[in-house]
């Protein structure tokens, strides 16, 4: 998906795939840090962030 914008005599792309899929990384990551948060508080012995992201990702396909 590629956005863009018309400009008087050219066209602008603001977006392209791989800032599209970057941001879309950033957005999961915040997703998995506030999870992660609320199972820390409530486990007195979290494991590793990297680590309940993989299995996050892994029953989510």
């Amino acid at each position: 998906m590629v956005l863009w914008e018309l400009g008087d005599s050219q066209q602008q792309f603001l977006h392209n795939a791989d800032r599209i899929e970057a941001r879309r990384q950033e957005r999961e990551l915040d997703v998995f840090a506030q999870r992660y948060t609320a199972y820390a508080e409530k486990n007195p012995n979290p494991k590793p962030f990297e680590q309940f992201v993989a299995v996050i990702r892994s029953m989510h396909g």
